[in-house]
This record gives C-alpha cells, sequence and structure tokens, in this order.
C-alpha cells in the first residue's frame, strides 16, 4: 500500500488539505453543529442535482461520455485550490531556535518510549514557541501540551522514532503569569506532562494576577497535583532564572513550531495536530535516522552486566543532543543551498571575469550572453566549480562540452585543485561521454577514446549506465576485463604479449598510443 510520503504527495497533487470532507468536489460544511452541517449537506446536495441535470440537458453528460462524471465536473473556474502549509514551501526553513536551551526544558513524549535507545531509528526534538503574554500564545501551549501528552501508538509506518518536546517563550516574559510559567518550563523535565499541562490549564485566561505571588498562590491550590510535585513546582516559580527566549525566525509570527530545526508555522492561529506532526517527522525521517545512527552510540552508557535501570534522566539528554545537533547541521545546510549563496558564488565569477590573467580560470560562448536587458534575464548562464582530481569531474566534463559546442551557451570554468592529495594516484577510473549529439548507428556510431593510460596497471572497460538499463557487451577484438597498455604496443593482449616478449622492433620516430578505443 501506499506510505505516508506518497500520500502526502497525493494531497498535494490533488489539492487538498487536512479536515476537509468533498461531495463531487464539493467541500462539505464544517460547522460542529449538527443543525447547521444538515442544512449545509442539503443545499449542497440539491445544488449537485441541479448542475448534473443542466449537464446532462446540455449534451456534457450522455449515456457514452463523459468517461468520468465525477473528473467533468471537477473543472472550470468554481475549483478552488486549498493547500496544507507545509505544502506550500518553496523552500523547507531551518533555525537553531533556543541555543541557550539544555536538557532540563524537557518532556519526553508518553509513547512511545523505549527502555533501549538502541532500537530507535530516529530521535526527534519538538519545540513549540509561544507568546505565554497572550490568551492566544497560552491556548496553543495547552493545545500543544494535551497532543504531546496522548500521542499515537506510532509516529512514522516503518521507523520507530522517539520524541522529547519543550515550551519556549517568544518574547521576553512580562506579566507574572508568564514570568511563573517560564520558570517552571525550565525545568520541566523534573515533572510528567500531566501536570505542566494542569498548571497551565489553570492560569489560562486568568488575568487577575497583578503580582508573581498571586500566580504562586493560584498553583498552590491545584488540587490535581500530589503534594510534593506541587512544592517542586512552586520552589522552581520561584527562582530567578526562566526558560530562555527563542530566537525569532518569523517577527510576524509569535506561535509556531519547529521539529528538529525544521520552522512550521501554521495557517491563522491553528494550533499544530497530529497530522501535521507525523508529516513533518516523515520529511525529516532520513537526515533524522542518519544523525541519531552516527551520534546515538557515543551517548548511550555502557550495559550493566546485572542489567540495571539506566538513568531516568538519560532519555532527555540523547534527545536534547540529537535534537540540536540536527537543527544545527539542517541550518547550516539549508544557508548553504540559500539564494545568497548563490549570489556570492555568482559574483566571485564576475571578478575572475576582469581578472584575464588567472591561469585557472575559462570562458567561452560570452559573446552570446545577450546584453539587452529585455532578454538579459531569461539568458542560461552555466558556471562551474571542478576539481580536477575527481570522478564526478571526470563524469560531468562530456556534459560541459555539449553545453559550449552544441548549446553554445555561456560557459565559466573555475579550477579548484586540491592543494594536498591523499594518495600517488588519486585517479583510477576513467570515464568518456558516448553520447555525442553527432552519432548515427551506421554512418557514425557513438565511440570513445581513451588517451595516454597508464602502463602500471591492469585496466577494464566497463559501461557505466543508469542502473534501470539492461547494456551488455555483443562483441570484443580484447579482453575488455584485463588491459594493459604498452609505451611501444598500444594496449591490449597482444600488446601486452608483445612487450613480454620483446616482439617486433618498431620506429622510435613513431611510437605507439596507449590508445583504448571502444565502439
Amino acid at each position: 500500500g501506499a506510505n505516508y510520503e506518497s500520500a502526502v504527495q497525493f494531497a498535494a497533487d490533488k489539492l487538498i488539505r487536512p479536515g476537509m470532507s468533498f461531495f463531487n468536489g464539493l467541500p462539505l460544511p464544517d460547522d460542529p453543529s449538527m443543525e447547521s452541517f444538515g442544512a449545509g449537506l442539503n443545499e449542497i446536495l440539491q445544488y449537485e442535482q441541479r448542475h448534473i441535470m443542466q449537464l446532462a440537458m446540455k449534451g456534457v453528460i450522455t449515456d457514452t461520455a463523459p468517461k468520468s462524471i465525477y473528473a467533468s465536473v471537477l473543472s472550470g473556474d468554481k475549483l478552488y485550490k486549498q493547500y496544507h502549509p507545509i505544502l506550500r514551501e518553496t523552500a523547507s526553513e531551518y533555525s537553531v531556535v533556543s541555543p541557550k536551551s539544555d536538557w532540563h526544558s524537557l518532556m519526553l513524549s508518553t509513547a512511545p518510549a523505549p527502555s533501549d535507545y538502541s532500537n530507535v531509528d530516529a530521535i526527534f526534538l519538538i519545540e513549540g514557541v509561544f507568546d505565554l503574554d497572550s490568551p492566544g500564545g497560552i491556548e496553543s501551549a495547552v493545545s500543544f501540551l494535551d497532543l504531546m501528552s496522548s500521542p499515537p501508538d506510532t509516529w512514522h509506518d516503518s521507523k520507530l522514532a522517539s520524541l522529547a518536546f519543550r515550551i519556549l517563550p517568544s518574547g521576553t516574559p512580562t506579566s507574572p503569569q508568564s514570568q511563573v510559567l517560564s520558570n517552571i518550563l525550565s525545568v520541566a523535565s523534573q515533572f510528567d506532562p500531566a501536570d505542566i499541562t494542569a498548571v497551565v490549564k489553570k492560569l489560562h485566561g486568568d488575568t487577575s494576577h497583578e503580582t508573581v505571588a498571586d500566580v504562586i498562590s493560584t498553583i498552590e491550590k491545584i488540587e490535581d497535583i500530589s503534594g510534593h510535585v506541587l512544592k517542586n513546582m512552586v520552589d522552581a516559580a520561584k527562582k530567578e532564572t526562566s526558560c530562555p527566549v527563542a530566537k525569532s525566525t518569523t517577527p510576524e509570527k509569535k506561535n509556531f513550531y519547529v521539529v528538529n530545526g525544521r520552522v512550521y508555522v501554521p495557517t491563522g492561529d491553528a494550533s499544530i495536530s497530529i497530522s501535521d506532526i507525523k508529516m513533518l517527522i516523515s520529511f525529516e525521517m532520513d537526515k533524522s535516522n542518519a544523525i541519531t545512527k552516527l551520534i546515538l552510540p557515543h551517548l548511550l552508557p555502557a550495559t550493566s552486566e546485572k542489567g540495571e535501570a539506566r538513568n531516568e534522566l538519560e532519555g532527555p539528554v540523547i534527545h536534547h543532543a540529537i535534537g540540536t545537533s540536527a537543527a544545527i547541521l539542517n541550518e547550516i545546510l539549508s544557508a548553504s543551498s540559500s539564494s545568497s549563496t548563490s549570489q556570492d558564488v555568482a559574483a566571485t565569477f564576475d571578478s575572475l571575469h576582469s581578472d584575464s590573467g588567472n591561469p585557472l580560470y575559462f570562458s567561452w560562448n560570452d559573446e552570446s550572453f545577450s546584453t539587452s536587458s529585455s532578454t538579459r534575464h531569461l539568458q542560461v548562464k552555466v558556471s562551474v566549480i571542478l576539481d580536477p582530481l575527481t570522478e564526478p569531474t571526470q563524469r560531468v566534463a562530456p556534459l560541459l562540452l555539449a553545453i559550449r559546442d552544441f548549446l553554445k551557451l555561456p560557459l565559466r570554468l573555475m579550477i579548484a585543485p586540491r592543494k594536498i592529495v591523499q594518495n600517488d594516484v588519486p585517479l583510477s577510473s576513467y570515464y568518456r561521454f558516448v553520447a555525442s549529439p553527432n552519432a548515427f548507428p551506421d554512418s557514425n556510431p557513438p565511440k570513445s577514446l581513451f588517451q595516454n593510460l597508464p602502463t602500471n596497471h591492469l585496466l577494464t572497460l566497463r559501461m557505466d549506465v543508469p542502473e534501470a538499463w539492461d547494456v551488455q557487451q555483443a562483441n570484443a577484438v580484447q579482453d575488455t576485463d584485463n588491459l594493459r597498455c604498452d609505451t611501444r604496443y598500444g594496449c591490449g593482449d597482444e600488446a601486452h604479449v608483445l612487450a613480454n616478449e620483446g616482439g617486433r622492433e618498431q620506429d622510435d620516430t613513431e611510437p605507439a598510443q596507449r590508445n583504448v578505443e571502444s565502439t
């Protein structure tokens, strides 16, 4: 069956957003009142009945056409597009929103909570950033706590994910209520998420507190929290330290969420949902899985021979270390691929272009680059930085020749060799691109020519093609699995035999080329 990723892609293709219900493509009412829902549904049914009858009378719907009435009605100017916020993103935004936070502010999701973290495929850190001075921010915090306190059985279809979460204030707390909440949230790992939720709900919408003492007095009256836990909360509330303020990524938004550094801002003032978190986890699973497998073994203590239970603080520490590392790496990778970086690279090339004495800089087809202001922005210009002693350079070189010689596009090339080569022979494979635009099966078949091959290696000739292709060798003059070149006799079995036996003499003025030609 389809996995979650394919379902999300289907939603993007079909313009579906979470929570929508349809009848022949018409969104059903979302009013919670059954009376209003029934009235709205009846109106939709009557409208659609009239619409179908009109299509039949006009001849659009007949006994033989269309093949799909449903597809027919889902067309025209009345088709409204609605996207989930994640599907509207042109580029994912990543940020380390809590660089000063530590593991003390983390709470573990109640399920799954594996006792052996070595079985976990991916670690996630989810951060809810809210304006704790506003009723809307407090309400979002309550919804987030309720959601994380009652998680689903699994967060991903095929991999085991473990989640920890924290709440951060989006600005410096100013009201007594937000100051107390910030102090308690800074040490949230000491308490059960249900107890934290009870405190936030108790203070939600209550603006009667004029001092911190008034807020603490209200907390002391909560009956759903045991006495010793309540005492620890009051002690935390009285401390001077508070939860670090989140680094703002969207100044106009005071309430948003972050999953391993990936910023998610819901539409309007909506709260995050289980499906939203699953979607974000699905998108970040591959990277989180790789980072978890890399870091987790270094965080797990040696297992006791007696099978002693692990430290209860191990979970928050692990989630904080891996989640923060993932956020930092994601932010770095996101910044490296930003448009500003591309502009910096382009500016570097422009500065090199003015330096005609640079032996590592090459430029072609500059005259074809239009200077007309009306067409310049439509012209493609290719800029490439290559290390000559790498395999990717060999692979891309024929494509650059095609760009230069056949497409006639402006091409700028900067050779950037490494200062230090780790081995004596940095290149052990040699590539030639045989899909020439001038090749024809009969008159000019595709071919490749390898020149000046090394004489001290046994070479193998093979095709490097896409994995889905079935390409096999049909004919060969030489044994293509065992080719050795000689400066006097060329490459191949015969040349190797002649070289070993001291075969025929060859005029020194016409040395044999160390070449291999393949057709």
